[in-house]
Formats: C-alpha cells, structure tokens, sequence
C-alpha cells in the first residue's frame, strides 16, 4: 500500500470509527502533530453527518429531543457511515437502527414516522416524470392500453402505526393528540408533484392497486389484487382519484411534441 493510500484510510478510520482503531488513529496524528487539524475535521464530519439526518428526520427529532437525537445520530454515524458524498441520500437504514435501540421499544411507532420520512426523503430527490393528464387518460384507455406506471417519484408504504398522524403531531409539538390517536394500520403514497411532496393515506384496495402496478402488474391483474384485499375497491372511483392525484406517469409517447 503506497504511502498515500495508508495515510487516507488512517484518516477515514479516524474520522468515522470509534473505538481502538480511532484511538490508535489518535495516537498517530499526535505523534505527528497533526492532531488538532484532524480532531477539527472529525468533528466537521461528524456534525455534518447529524445535520443530514436532522434535516430529513425532523419528526423524529422533536419526539426524542434534540440532545438525544444528535446522540444516537453519531452513534448511527460511527456505525454506518454515509457511502457518497451527497449526504441527501444519507439515512436508509435510520429506522432499522430506531427499531433496534431496546430503550426506544416504549415509543413502537418511531420506525414507522423514520420510513416516512425517509420516502418523502426519496420522493423530492427522485428523478421528475411528467404525470398522465386526464385527457392523455382517455387517449391511453381508448386505446386498449394494458399497462400504467407510476410517476418514478411514488412510495408505497404499508404502516403498523397512523404514521403520518404522528408525524404532523410531532412537528406541531402536540404531545396531547399522538396520545389521542387511535391506533391501526395504515396505507400511504408518498410522491411528488409540482415539486412539492405529497402524503396521501390510501385505501387497502388502492394501496394493492398501486403495488401491482409499481411491480409491473398490467391494469387487470392490479385490479384483481385490489379487489382481494378490499372487497368494495371500485376500479372507477379508485382511477379517478389517483389520476386526479398525479400518481400515473404519462407514456414518453404522448408527452412527444409538448
């Protein structure tokens, strides 16, 4: 390994890991007198890496309090280090570490509120795609169309918790009325339209609807899986709303010449 090479994974080790390896890391940089610049940028990263998480969780953040929040995002840090330099995408796994802090099993529906956040995370950065307009509908379905797709901005999340009750509670700093929610499942598309991201509870007949054709399903085989899981799914009404929405993407097709 050139000298480089070493000297630059020493630094990465210092500057994300905890633990003997930082101490020895440490201990290198002192002996070298470079001590007190590398202990600055290990705090740069580390305050950097806690503003990212702060900025795409801030739910969260205002139910467990700043002082711990900042805490366990360190620790997230230390133990799962960002892989880009666009710390935007920083923070996929942030609910499975919620879900797996034991002092944190009081509060059940945390993960739920982090997957949430994190989708409307995904959804403003997603890439833009023009979504089918009401008359492009019409064109598509007279048209013996089989296939409909998403706008490439939609998440599809299936709850254990009124996350997005919980969510809008908790940046209001209303305490009283996540205590008066009642608890239950929920059904949630997340997307983007208009460069505004929006959260849309969804009936489990919509919710089936929407997985099936987010997984390549044609219009038919979604229908009939909606129709397993709600009994009263309307295809008619169902379409109607979600295309009002913006949650179906227009055919590169009919989007030629505008």
């Amino acid at each position: 390994m050139s000298a480089l090479r070493d000297f630059q994974t020493s630094f990465r080790r210092y500057l994300t890991d905890t633990g003997e390896d930082a101490a020895s890391e440490a201990a290198r940089f002192i002996a070298s007198g470079f001590a007190d610049n590398a202990s600055i940028y290990r705090n740069n990263v580390r305050h950097a890496h806690v503003g990212a998480l702060a900025a795409i969780f801030p739910a969260i953040r205002a139910l467990v309090g700043e002082g711990y929040f900042d805490g366990m995002a360190a620790e997230f840090s230390n133990a799962s280090p960002p892989m880009s330099a666009i710390l935007a995408g920083y923070g996929a796994s942030f609910s499975d570490h919620l879900a797996g802090r034991p002092e944190l099993s009081r509060v059940p529906f945390l993960p739920d509120v982090a997957r949430l956040e994190w989708a409307m995370n995904e959804a403003f950065h997603a890439h833009s795609s023009f979504s089918l307009a009401p008359d492009q509908a019409a064109a598509l379905f007279m048209g013996g169309a089989g296939d409909l797709d998403l706008v490439a901005s939609t998440r599809l999340l299936a709850l254990d918790h009124p996350g997005l009750e919980i969510r809008a509670a908790a940046l209001e700093g209303n305490a009283e009325a996540i205590a008066a929610l009642t608890p239950g499942t929920q059904r949630l598309g997340v997307f983007r339209v208009g460069g505004a991201v929006r959260v849309e509870p969804l009936s489990f007949g919509e919710f089936a609807f929407l997985r099936g054709l987010s997984a390549g399903s044609p219009i038919d085989s979604a229908i009939a899986s909606a129709f397993t899981s709600d009994c009263e799914f309307s295809p008619a009404e169902a379409l109607g709303r979600l295309l009002h929405l913006g949650v179906f993407e227009a055919p590169a097709s009919l989007n030629q010449g505008t």
